[in-house]
């Protein structure tokens, strides 16, 4: 699996959303920490980290890590930091521009591979509390892998947050797939085995459907990001129903842009 980076026009208002939400959770993190109680140290988890920078139409964007790792410094709160990038170039060009921004090498731990399968080998603290996010471009968003992680009581307090392009999962998934007898037309039941309140971000941009799933422990945290456009409860329900609805057989994984099997959303 060597997909490009996924770079558009709304990947800017992508990584403010993003920035915004980073910065929120660590402030709330941080608060909780200052209880006593939990453990000492936020974790953040990113699935598919890419470069660290880049650019688009000649301007600096700076990706999820970067932006991670800014707001936790920035809110002053101890953490540990997990980036994961499969392909080997964009791999050495983030741990050079870690290294040449942050100064904080025992907290940050960039590992080269799959995140479907590097995944289980991150574990975490009782009582921690912290973030996973997952922005999987053309590629399958390793549902199966993060219902198998989430199955540790451990990570019941890590919210995870996903960002997805609905009509490119439309059209690489055949809805008849023998891994998945069960699936009924909807993507929606996927997200069922990670019990978190859902909130989604209601206006999908682009083409592509793009949109940000979120899964929090507590119900108040998802009504902060209204400003952002998200919605919840039965509102998000909703809404990723209608995102997610495929009512006829969608084609082959074979479309362009799209390097994962049929099915593989669903394998447990």
């Amino acid at each position: 699996m060597n997909a490009k980076i996924g770079k558009s026009e709304e990947t800017i208002l992508k990584q403010r959303h993003f920035r915004t939400i980073m910065r929120t959770e660590a402030a709330i993190i941080k608060a909780i920490l200052a209880q006593g109680w939990a453990y000492p140290e936020m974790l953040y988890i990113d699935c598919n980290a890419g470069p660290g920078t880049y650019l688009l139409n000649n301007q600096h964007i700076e990706g999820s890590p970067i932006i991670a790792l800014e707001e936790m410094i920035a809110a002053d709160i101890p953490f540990k930091a997990h980036l994961i990038e499969i392909d080997e170039s964009r791999e050495q060009k983030l741990l050079q521009v870690v290294n040449q921004r942050f100064h904080c090498p025992n907290r940050v731990r960039i590992y080269l591979g799959d995140s479907n399968e590097i995944l289980s080998t991150i574990k975490c603290q009782e009582s921690q509390f912290g973030i996973l996010y997952s922005d999987p471009n053309a590629t399958c968003p390793g549902i199966p892998a993060l219902r198998r992680w989430y199955r540790d009581s451990s990570t019941k307090r890590i919210d995870w947050l996903l960002h997805i392009g609905f009509a490119g999962i439309k059209r690489a998934v055949d809805v008849r797939c023998q891994k998945c007898p069960e699936f009924k037309g909807s993507l929606h039941h996927c997200f069922a085995g990670i019990k978190k309140h859902l909130s989604v971000q209601q206006e999908a941009r682009g083409c592509w459907q793009w949109t940000f799933l979120l899964g929090c422990n507590d119900d108040i945290l998802n009504r902060k990001f209204s400003s952002i456009g998200f919605v919840n409860g039965k509102d998000a329900e909703t809404c990723l129903r209608d995102l997610s609805q495929i009512k006829s057989r969608i084609g082959s994984s074979q479309h362009k842009g799209m390097d994962y099997e049929p099915g593989d959303l669903f394998v447990n």
